[in-house]
């Protein structure tokens, strides 16, 4: 009966927390898409910056084979030096862009050295790629995701 009732709204209060994007609704000129937010469970807290917040997530554990991944959007003109301070704090070595061949090059204006080029000087540092690039060379690494609209359809990340 009524111990039920109140487990089952226990449990809704705690999914309701975990699925929580309020930090994210405070920072609507840094986010691309406002349909598209990190959840405050996972996501990505710049230490050096002006402030914490950058669209970006964590997804970790989907297996023992897959390292840590962070899902972001392309920088916008106002959010390029987050990006590039959360490159730095979460020692990211490989960046993919979920957009094809064609679009990479109106997409990666932020991108220094061109696409495919790694910057500073190693190739193992940190190289910028499409989806299909990733796909053929898959390395093990810290990943960033860049979301293009197309992530629209997963919610999740």
């Amino acid at each position: 009966g009524t111990s039920t009732l109140s487990e089952l709204q226990d449990a809704q209060e705690k999914d309701a927390r975990q699925l929580s994007i309020a930090i994210a609704r405070c920072y609507t000129m840094k986010n691309r898409h406002q349909d598209i937010m990190p959840y405050d469970r996972n996501r990505v807290i710049l230490q050096l910056g002006k402030d914490d917040y950058i669209n970006a997530s964590r997804i970790e554990d989907l297996s023992c084979y897959c390292p840590t991944i962070i899902a972001t959007q392309a920088p916008l003109v106002g959010t390029a030096s987050d990006f590039w301070l959360m490159i730095y704090e979460q020692k990211v070595s490989l960046v993919v862009m979920l957009v094809s061949e064609q679009e990479m090059e109106k997409v990666s204006w932020w991108w220094h050295g061109g696409v495919g080029v790694a910057l500073f000087g190693s190739s193992d540092l940190l190289t910028l790629v499409s989806c299909a690039v990733f796909l053929a060379q898959l390395r093990h690494s810290n990943l960033l995701l860049c979301a293009s609209a197309e992530l629209k359809k997963y919610k999740g990340i």
